[in-house]
């Protein structure tokens, strides 16, 4: 928290002194810091299934927010934000609001670095949390839902080897 931007204030007045980096400088990289920190404490909450369901939402909710933005992309992928995403996905998904957010964060996400995201899905389960999602939200009546989940699945799917794990998923190619 505090003590934190303290030492991040510090270390960057430091090194402005000894560099010679002007102000806006120093704001810039004091504000990539506080991003990256922001991103951190936000996927960890996410990715905690410990914390409450209204928690999870509202730093999924962040996490979409910062996912809209290329440079934060970068960020949400170097703390882990494509795995928090993966985890609220493989969670309950008695809440469709979370299970929005993550499906529209991990298409931000892909869109950023496609190959990055269809990786992780692969390796992380998400393929098969997306096709359980879709078999349990499918008669739910929910059309934005049911976009988000197609969307995402024919995104993933768009590499052989996870089309492959989507037949194996006994799925259908989208």
């Amino acid at each position: 928290g505090r003590e934190q931007c303290r030492t991040h204030s510090t270390l960057l007045q430091a090194l402005c002194a000894r560099c010679h980096f002007d102000r806006r400088c120093v704001r810039v990289l004091m504000h990539a810091s506080q991003k990256k920190d922001e991103a951190a404490a936000l996927t960890a909450v996410l990715q905690n299934s410990a914390e409450s369901l209204e928690a999870r939402r509202a730093a999924c909710d962040a996490v979409l927010q910062l996912s809209k933005v290329e440079s934060s992309c970068a960020v949400l992928c170097s703390v882990g934000g494509i795995h928090a995403v993966m985890n609220a996905l493989k969670g309950p998904s008695e809440c469709g609001a979370l299970l929005k957010s993550a499906l529209h964060t991990l298409s931000n996400l892909y869109r950023f670095d496609s190959k990055l995201v269809s990786v992780v899905a692969r390796l992380q389960g998400g393929i098969s949390a997306i096709l359980e999602a879709m078999r349990e939200h499918l008669h739910s009546g929910d059309v934005t839902l049911l976009q988000a989940l197609l969307s995402v699945l024919s995104d993933l799917t768009s590499s052989a080897q996870n089309a492959q794990m989507l037949a194996k998923e006994n799925g259908t190619a989208v």
